[in-house]
């Protein structure tokens, strides 16, 4: 009886462990696929927000040449504040996906910002020109890509403003060799960086908004 007992013993810890090992298992899986649902969220979101920026980029030109007793000025204020709520919209999901508030890594600048100029170059203007200057060969950076994109789409949209629906763009990365004679040791130590440039033909700011 002793050693029947004690193989009942035996196989009910077996049982056990093949129900928790399973259970661990079945876990790891969902946490599997809850991690590709986020990445392929916060992948849609980053996209849309992209496009809904630009929108917005293009809706505040028109209501700076849309004076407010126009009918289409109504419409437009419509428009950018239904903009402006899908925006908020969107961060909240890149912010669920941890897109929004993603940690510095090493990260290759190249490949970003020469996608992320295909896509702001078909949402603007055919009159307005982007031209790039991007050396392929750039030390990688420690820094988060999603406020890569961030900051490239409002210099662009900033460009854009100063344009308006006509112009050029020029956008300059390269690596760059900073040594003490160059600049002010105190704000920046001597090394190698990493130059991201942007400039536009456009009129520019007035002593008094400057």
């Amino acid at each position: 009886i002793s050693r029947l007992t004690q193989s009942v013993q035996h196989a009910l810890q077996y049982v056990e462990q093949t129900r928790e090992r399973q259970q661990l298992q079945d876990q790891l899986e969902q946490s599997r696929k809850m991690e590709s649902l986020g990445i392929l969220t916060g992948g849609i979101a980053h996209d849309l927000n992209n496009v809904f920026q630009l929108l917005q980029g293009h809706i505040e030109l028109c209501l700076l040449k849309t004076l407010p007793d126009d009918k289409r000025y109504t419409w437009l204020k419509h428009m950018e504040n239904n903009t402006e709520h899908a925006g908020e919209l969107l961060k909240k999901i890149l912010l669920f996906s941890h897109q929004q508030s993603s940690k510095p890594v090493k990260t290759p600048l190249y490949p970003i910002i020469d996608n992320d100029l295909k896509m702001i170059r078909s949402g603007f203007p055919n009159s307005v020109t982007i031209t790039q200057f991007l050396d392929e060969d750039i030390c990688p950076v420690i820094i988060s890509p999603t406020q890569v994109h961030q900051i490239l789409l409002n210099l662009c949209r900033n460009a854009l403003y100063a344009i308006g629906l006509e112009g050029e763009i020029i956008v300059t990365l390269k690596n760059c060799q900073i040594t003490s004679q160059h600049v002010d040791t105190r704000s920046l130590s001597p090394g190698q960086y990493v130059y991201l440039s942007l400039q536009d033909n456009g009129c520019g700011m007035n002593e008094e908004d400057a």
